[in-house]
């Protein structure tokens, strides 16, 4: 949909209180709110250019340049492989391209040798141990790729036990796209068919304090081995796919604790007050219930 001015500045305000996307579309002030797509789409817009520029940027259809190109591959690693950064930090810098545009260009370039034939660092992959790197971050390489290529290796993370497809380059910065909730929808759309159909947990856990929502391919009770006390209050049985969009829409449907202390780098950022247990339980529920029946109990 087209959306006017004084929408896109009511998204920009909703983007300053820092409200989810969810909740633009829970408070829109006018009749028949946008469907949720539209809102992330738009959301995303906004939050790379403003409210103004959005509304009036008139889009181009002409193709990528090589300099344009150049630039972007430059600006990747520059971020040390921030895809998401990346499509705002482009726009902010150049001014010429969305960030939906940018973000579809990276992937293509990503897939392409011309992120390897322009990569300014180019000359240096050949003395990088990948394996090591790795390490350091408690990274298992369970495939081998050519050095300096962009095609995707299978790592397993092995504090959560997640086993994914990722790049080699930042590996030593890498964080589970599974468990680090701000890159979920980006990750999700980019499974492998087999990751995508691979078995996997939501889990509901209530702590003393407060409440978390995550999901695991291991157990509830393997993943939670380092949290404090906790009781098991619901669990969805799905594939990775399913799992990682009713854990996008829980974390999006009431606000999240900045920070849970007691598990501060080990999924802080999943927790929710008491108070909004039972909206949370009653979102799990209803998604389950919406579930197909070939995407349950897949495991």
């Amino acid at each position: 949909m087209a959306y006017s001015l004084e929408e896109y500045k009511f998204i920009e305000k909703c983007i300053e209180e820092g409200k989810e996307k969810l909740q633009v579309q829970r408070e829109w002030p006018w009749d028949n709110p946008p469907g949720y797509g539209s809102i992330k789409r738009a959301y995303t817009t906004v939050r790379g250019m403003g409210a103004e520029d959005a509304f009036y940027y008139k889009p181009t259809r002409k193709a990528w340049t090589e300099q344009e190109d150049k630039q972007l591959i430059e600006l990747y690693y520059e971020l040390d492989g921030g895809s998401v950064e990346c499509q705002y930090q482009y726009y902010k810098r150049y001014g010429v391209r969305t960030p939906g545009a940018v973000n579809n260009r990276l992937e293509y370039l990503l897939a392409s040798d011309k992120m390897e034939n322009l990569n300014p660092n180019k000359n240096n992959y050949a003395s990088v141990d990948y394996h090591a790197k790795a390490k350091e971050n408690n990274i298992t390489i369970l495939s081998e790729a050519r050095v300096g290529s962009h095609s995707k290796v299978l790592v397993r993370f092995e504090e959560c036990g997640h086993t994914i497809e990722s790049r080699l380059y930042g590996i030593e910065k890498a964080k589970c796209p599974v468990c680090n909730s701000k890159t979920n929808l980006f990750n999700r759309e980019s499974l492998s068919k087999e990751l995508r159909e691979s078995p996997a947990i939501v889990y509901c856990v209530k702590f003393e304090d407060a409440f978390k929502v995550g999901i695991t391919g291991r157990t509830t009770k393997e993943r939670g081995a380092g949290f404090p006390k906790f009781d098991i209050l619901r669990e969805i049985h799905t594939t990775l796919y399913e799992a990682l969009r009713i854990e996008e829409t829980a974390h999006d449907c009431a606000p999240r604790l900045p920070m849970y202390e007691p598990l501060r780098k080990n999924g802080g950022t999943e927790c929710f007050e008491l108070q909004y247990l039972t909206e949370v339980l009653h979102l799990l529920e209803n998604e389950e219930n919406n579930l197909p029946n070939h995407k349950k109990n897949n495991t």
